[in-house]
């Protein structure tokens, strides 16, 4: 059998590295997980490219020895390595001699080949045993979390099923396009946009790849291409803002897990992410399962995720749909809005405030300000002043708030405001979530109460018929 690669002087496409206790055959099956992967690999692999594709893995029994004559030269003559990664892989001095071997000869050729890593069990990426060289790689998982004991469960172990052909199909057409690239077949996939597609918790892996599959099938190119380091917390930010910054929209897929905290802070991955594409003014486009407990979220930064007007509860096929919708039509610019309003609220909803009601207002083109947050009260008052003499409405938020903080907050914002040469046109009391709390006991001339418990319809009427 010819390589695919042969006319560029490759003997083998594909190079296998492995751990051999990955490839035990387990109860009555004969054949091991790797033997049956590499075998439904080839097979789609193959009808891909139009010809056999050649994969090379070796068969040696024991792990001791050192690398054979024969697998120097199969790593010489291979285009691609493939890696499965797993804690046995990780602990294989083996395998560890195969990747080294594989690196140090795509140095010195004139293009860089892919590595493609399959993760069949649940590693640390920041562990000091995980490869340096992989840090920046997003691996194909081909494992699951088991929806009642939440351990992982590996994909066609011990036989394959509908979620493992879905994955092997993906990975085949990934390796196809890298295979074809090093041919001089170029990709002439034309992309009709980039979105990003924020990272997930582990319980999400299989909607996140679902929805990826989705986008690229209908020519968007989706990022991140590349693991974040999470190491260092400003590196991180700067690596998501690169790519929010070549990205359209912001997509995010979410559950009641919170995930990893990012070490040295209190902020989880999703949370990062989210304010990081709020700080781009990125569109952005959520989504939750309807059944979500959000109620039972301890975590309040997380919880504050599920307050927004971007998202979405419907099952994921109506959420695709949408996001095809929203990333097919094309912003147009329009003038500017000459509103300006001020929000009043108190600490404990300062970041909902933030992440909901100036996202509406985002989108809608009205500027706002916040209040100052100083531990100078000197400082603090002018900046009151100046924006309440100066704006065309203001808010106040009642959350989580006691309804006597926002009503103190009213009088003393009206005194201010009786200072004003022209009357301020809208004042609003904004009443969010949660739903279950005492109603406004209070009301004043020409206010406004904006009912947005459950939703932001009444945010969005009010600043709709702004004129």
């Amino acid at each position: 059998m010819q390589a695919f690669l042969q006319e560029n002087g490759y003997a083998h496409d594909l190079f296998v590295s492995y751990a051999h206790l990955d490839n035990a055959p387990i109860g009555t099956e004969k054949k091991g997980w790797v033997a049956t992967f590499t075998e439904e690999l080839s097979k789609i692999l193959s009808r891909k490219l139009g010809k056999p594709g050649f994969i090379w893995k070796d068969e040696r029994l024991a792990g001791h020895e050192p690398l054979t004559q024969a697998i120097l030269d199969a790593i010489q003559k291979t285009g691609t390595l493939l890696v499965i990664m797993s804690n046995g892989y990780l602990q294989s001095s083996w395998c560890r001699k195969e990747r080294e071997e594989f690196i140090r000869i795509i140095k010195n050729r004139s293009h860089q080949n892919r590595i493609f890593i399959i993760e069949i069990d649940q590693v640390d990426h920041t562990d000091t045993a995980y490869p340096a060289e992989f840090h920046e790689l997003i691996g194909y998982r081909f494992w699951v979390q088991d929806p009642d004991t939440q351990t992982p469960l590996t994909l066609g172990f011990p036989k394959p099923d509908e979620d493992y052909y879905k994955r092997l199909n993906e990975l085949a057409q990934e390796i196809a396009d890298e295979l074809k690239k090093i041919k001089g077949q170029e990709d002439t996939t034309e992309w009709v946009d980039t979105v990003f597609l924020a990272e997930v918790t582990d319980d999400l892996e299989p909607k996140r790849d679902e929805l990826k599959r989705f986008l690229t099938q209908a020519h968007y190119k989706v990022l991140p291409e590349k693991w974040y380091p999470r190491d260092n917390l400003t590196t991180l930010r700067q690596h998501i803002a690169a790519d929010l910054s070549r990205s359209r929209i912001f997509i995010q897929l979410l559950s009641e897990v919170v995930g990893k905290v990012i070490p040295d802070t209190s902020l989880s991955f999703p949370r990062l992410q989210f304010d990081c594409a709020l700080a781009a003014n990125k569109k952005i486009l959520q989504w939750c399962a309807p059944n979500t407990p959000i109620e039972k979220i301890e975590n309040a930064a997380h919880r504050e995720l599920f307050q927004t007007v971007t998202l979405q509860q419907d099952s994921l096929e109506d959420f695709k749909n949408a996001v095809l919708k929203s990333v097919a039509v094309k912003e147009t610019l329009s003038a500017p809005s000459q509103h300006f309003f001020y929000i009043s609220v108190d600490p404990a909803d300062y970041n909902f405030a933030k992440n909901s009601i100036c996202t509406v207002l985002d989108q809608h083109h009205i500027g706002y300000a916040l209040p100052r947050l100083s531990n100078d009260p000197v400082q603090v008052r002018k900046y009151l002043e100046v924006n309440l003499l100066n704006c065309d409405g203001a808010f106040f938020v009642y959350c989580h708030s006691d309804q006597s903080s926002v009503l103190n907050q009213i009088l003393q914002c009206r005194k201010i405001m009786a200072q004003r040469e022209e009357p301020i046109r809208a004042v609003a009391v904004y009443d969010g979530p949660p739903p279950e709390k005492e109603d406004i006991a209070f009301n004043f001339p020409n206010m406004y109460y904006l009912k947005c418990r459950d939703n932001q319809e009444s945010l969005e009427k009010f600043l709709l018929n702004l004129s």
